[in-house]
């Protein structure tokens, strides 16, 4: 197994901000390890109708139905920000990580767990769909894989078996969950909404927060009871200094967070806060 070498254990997640060459500058800050692309279909999609991205409960409810525009222009974007950013490619179809291997990308993130995949299928829930999708994704691509995981509605353990011995560099737990709501007005939004709206144009999509930290560090202890596997944490880890502490003494080799960009939370102060208490713990 190999984990590429990061300035910080921090990782951007892949989200709809990082379409774009302007975005992905604006948001690499002094914190930030590496920037995970948006996933890449093999051709450009539009996604599901706005609004995408809304507020709800202290978190991120997103559905944006996979838009982006293709493999080739993702590929091109990794290739003109590689000498300056380390950036983590990312793909809805393990057959296109091949695709990354010439970009200068440091890895490739295969998106198993979005509840928005191609089909309605969601490749992680089943042991045997993951480890075809990573001996699909090793065929021809070099590069260290990484294979984004669920904890909803399958046994983590096992699907982190698979994805390791398939061929996966480490895995990352856990990706977002279904979910769904409402416009009350009491919150305030981005897009326009009606009373009774519902908050995403899809009608549900997949949701993370700062509630989901708990859960996620008790997959990670479920996992590393089993097995000796590099992990990358996601779900809550970032909302603050504390949060950020508790996943690094859960052991995970990095930490993928996107959420802290959705709700303007300055996420280098909260690093700082982080390194300071490392310090003064000598940990």
């Amino acid at each position: 197994m190999r984990f590429p070498e990061l300035e910080t254990p921090i990782i951007l997640g892949s989200c709809d901000l990082f379409v774009n060459e302007a975005n992905i500058r604006k948001h690499y800050t002094k914190c930030v390890g590496a920037i995970v692309l948006k996933s890449a279909t093999r051709e450009p999609t539009s996604g599901y109708p706005q609004p995408h991205v809304a507020l709800l409960n202290g978190g991120v409810l997103v559905a944006s139905g996979m838009a982006n525009p293709g493999i080739a222009e993702m590929c091109r974007l990794a290739k003109s920000l590689s000498d300056d950013i380390p950036i983590i490619g990312s793909v809805a179809d393990p057959a296109l990580a091949r695709e990354f291997a010439r970009t200068g990308v440091k890895a490739v993130e295969l998106n198993l767990s979005c509840p928005h995949n191609p089909g309605g299928v969601v490749p992680a829930h089943c042991p045997e769909t993951v480890s075809e999708a990573v001996e699909a994704a090793r065929l021809g691509c070099h590069l260290p894989i990484f294979a984004k995981l669920t904890g909803w509605d399958c046994d983590i353990v096992e699907t982190s078996k698979a994805a390791i011995y398939a061929g996966a560099d480490a895995v990352v737990v856990s990706n977002l969950f279904p979910g769904t709501g409402y416009y009350t007005g009491l919150v305030k939004q981005t897009s326009e909404y009606r009373i009774g709206d519902c908050l995403v144009g899809h009608g549900h999509g997949g949701y993370t927060s700062r509630n989901f930290l708990a859960g996620v560090l008790f997959m990670i202890r479920r996992i590393k009871e089993k097995l000796n596997i590099p992990i990358i944490a996601t779900g809550g880890c970032c909302a603050d200094a504390d949060a950020l502490a508790q996943t690094y003494l859960s052991g995970v080799d990095a930490i993928e967070t996107v959420s802290p960009l959705y709700l303007g939370q300055n996420l280098d102060m909260i690093y700082d806060e982080f390194i300071e208490w490392k310090e003064k713990n000598d940990i």
